[in-house]
């Protein structure tokens, strides 16, 4: 599959005999070039299998005619060949120490996803996929992170080999969050500052567009006592039992 871009072409070759894996190539200019540079990406994978099974040498076809016998397997059924902890076809991105166990990973790795996305995270967002190693005892994860803008939307990560399928993972994840965080592009979506939502003022029923409805209730005051005092001339004529000032009621 070949995806055209502002910048290029770039391919992602699927491996229906090796249960499906994917392997995405970098941008090139053509189409042609895209889907070598896919197909480049799953060979670096398989190095190693390629030279035991002879595939890396010239004269293939001679040495597959002088052949006998059932051809090599690849692994024991349900093992897969250790790969070399980091980013798939991108060797060098993150030191090897990132793929070190932290309790913390997958979490850490969730926040990020969650904020460079700006959207919660689904269960394939995150997708692991952990198998056992061949000649080994241990489990090793390969994860994608579809959720990612781009070209790392398709890109994927392998931690070290451990004896339990979740530290595999963890393992994974620190691969994966190291590479997000060496990254400018995704950490300048990661710093991005979260959008403010304009919320728009309630209306009320007939009121009207545009003339938001207060809550307030009518407060009813009391009448207050208004003060009074006789006026001047009277007040000279001081009658008894009758103030001269008061209240009306």
């Amino acid at each position: 599959m070949t995806d055209k871009y502002p910048q290029g072409f770039q391919s992602i070759v699927k491996m229906n005999c090796l249960d499906g894996q994917e392997f995405a190539g970098e941008l090139r200019p053509d189409k042609s070039k895209a889907e070598e540079a896919a197909a480049t990406q799953a060979m670096l994978v398989y190095k190693e299998e390629a030279k035991r099974l002879g595939l890396d040498r010239v004269g293939v076809a001679a040495n597959k005619r002088k052949a006998v016998g059932p051809p090599i397997p690849v692994g024991p059924p349900g093992k897969k060949v250790k790969l070399e902890p980091g980013v798939i076809g991108m060797p060098g991105l993150v030191p090897q120490q990132s793929a070190n166990i932290a309790p913390n990973n997958k979490m850490d790795l969730a926040t990020h996803c969650a904020r460079i996305a700006r959207k919660i995270m689904e269960k394939s967002d995150i997708h692991f996929e952990t198998h056992q190693v061949e000649g080994d005892d241990g489990f090793q994860a390969v994860l994608r992170l579809q959720c990612l803008p781009g070209v790392w939307g398709s890109r994927q990560f392998v931690g070290q080999v451990q004896r339990k399928k979740t530290e595999a993972e963890q393992s994974t994840a620190g691969v994966a969050l190291a590479a997000i965080k060496n990254d400018p592009f995704l950490m300048s979506k990661f710093n991005e500052p979260p959008k403010q939502k304009n919320i728009p003022p309630r209306i009320g029923k007939g009121q009207g567009k545009g003339k938001a409805v207060t809550n307030a209730l009518p407060v009813n005051v009391p009448p207050t006592a208004q003060a009074f005092s006789y006026p001047a001339h009277l007040q000279a004529l001081a009658i008894p039992g009758i103030p001269q000032t008061g209240f009306w009621g």
